[in-house]
């Protein structure tokens, strides 16, 4: 089933969103550390996705196709992608990007990127400002450390360096998967099919890195099955050319691939690409001599396909099955042909299940009691203080005691004996009324 991501190329493109999770980069390489990066906007549970650019803003050749970089990241699991031309950005200063670009319009709940991220008008945004903002605006962040190859970080600095230089095997490990193109296959000038070698002639995009002119040993996917080549890159000095070709002949291939898109996985440099004196001459050193040479290197080591493995979200590498070659054509002078080389080497099986466990050894012998006495043991922590008990309740007032009994009366005291001072002179008695006057006589 395939994941319908969606891929918004303009910022007036980006209409009502969903919440989602973004990983933050140019990702123009998709080497092991760019995969580190992606895979963590998987981990939140809103819709994972991504902000890039089409190219670099630094500059720089691709170690991606644009088409390989779409297949890639679709494959990652990512459902949707923001592929902004750089130029629509580039003078939003960097808190206006967090705010109005990611969380305004994309919707951004959580953003994760490498140390080294930069964003924002003159690249002045870095980690340390982006860590900001997410607290201020509720964001998650997760800034993932860069991965490490040879103690040195992976970058697509590094892997345009390998390629440049021939190094296919360092940037295969750098990439974490096989480098490689899947171009279409145009017409060329047919020397080739002359020389009895037809080739299948495929351009090398501008924009994309050049490896170092010569030839390789290579492996070609045609229809889900996979031929081994030899792949010469360059400009053809023998015979001219006025672009970068990849011309690659299959001994084991014959049919029309004219208009097709095939994939062509280099595997490990053979010699440097050289000028022919003549057609005669390049007809003597055409690759017919090589096969042998490039089908060695190419199966020293069992060739690894990647595939994206959704268990564990990362790449994980698989082996090439190849077949047993066909016997050889005739000969011009009726010899019987070399017999076909021998197909790659199938996959190793699976490690055999360990051993049952071997019986116990009998016990020794009882050791001789100690005289001497052991160690003392180590002092037991004191025990922690007791909780203070909480004071009691007063007890309630008991009631009044009942008022006792009125005493007896005592006995009568003796008589006194008779006073001789006198006793006090007695008041005064009242003046008693005036009589009525008589009647006066006749």
């Amino acid at each position: 089933m395939r994941n319908s991501m969606r891929w918004i190329e303009t910022l007036e493109d980006i209409r009502e969103e969903r919440p989602c999770a973004l990983a933050l980069g140019t990702f123009d390489g998709l080497h092991r550390g760019h995969m580190a990066v992606i895979r963590a906007a998987r981990q939140w549970p809103w819709e994972a996705g991504a902000f890039t650019f089409p190219s670099s803003p630094a500059g720089g050749s691709g170690v991606v196709t644009p088409r390989d970089k779409r297949r890639l990241l679709e494959a990652a699991g990512l459902k949707r992608v923001y592929s902004i031309p750089f130029a629509q950005v580039r003078d939003i200063e960097a808190e206006d990007f967090v705010r109005r670009i990611l969380v305004g319009k994309c919707q951004a709940k959580a953003l994760c990127c490498g140390e080294d991220f930069r964003f924002g008008r003159g690249a002045a945004g870095d980690v340390a400002l982006l860590t900001r903002l997410c607290g201020e605006l509720g964001l998650e962040l997760r800034v993932v450390p860069p991965v490490l190859e040879g103690g040195e970080k992976v970058s697509s600095t590094r892997i345009r360096a390998a390629v440049e230089a021939g190094d296919i095997p360092l940037a295969n490990r750098l990439l974490g998967r096989p480098f490689g193109f899947s171009l279409e296959v145009i017409h060329g000038n047919h020397i080739g099919t002359g020389l009895g070698t037809p080739t299948i002639n495929q351009a090398l995009p501008e924009g994309f890195v050049l490896p170092r002119f010569g030839v390789y040993a290579s492996w070609v996917r045609i229809d889900g099955r996979y031929y081994y080549g030899v792949t010469n890159i360059g400009v053809k000095p023998t015979v001219g050319s006025d672009r970068v070709l990849a011309e690659t002949w299959m001994p084991e291939f014959s049919g029309d691939l004219y208009g097709k898109r095939v994939r062509v996985f280099l595997v490990a440099f053979i010699r440097p690409e050289r000028k022919f004196g003549s057609l005669e001459e390049l007809k003597e050193a055409h690759p017919t001599g090589e096969a042998g040479d490039c089908y060695r290197v190419g199966t020293a080591e069992p060739y690894l396909a990647y595939f994206w493995d959704p268990t564990t979200a990362d790449w994980q590498p698989q082996q090439i099955v190849g077949e047993t070659g066909a016997t050889g054509p005739t000969g011009p002078t009726g010899a019987q042909g070399n017999q076909g080389v021998q197909g790659i080497p199938g996959a190793t099986g699976p490690t055999g299940a360990q051993g049952a466990q071997g019986p116990t050894g009998p016990t020794g012998p009882t050791g001789a009691p100690s005289t001497q006495p052991g160690p003392t043991g180590p002092t037991g922590a004191t025990g922690p203080t007791g909780a203070q008990g909480s004071q009691g309740i007063p007890g309630a007032t008991g009631p009044t005691g009942a008022q006792g009994a009125r005493g007896a009366t005592g006995p009568t005291g003796p008589a006194g004996a008779p006073s001789t001072v006198p006793g006090p002179t007695g008041p005064t008695g009242a003046t008693g009324p005036t009589g009525a006057k008589g009647d006066t006589g006749a």
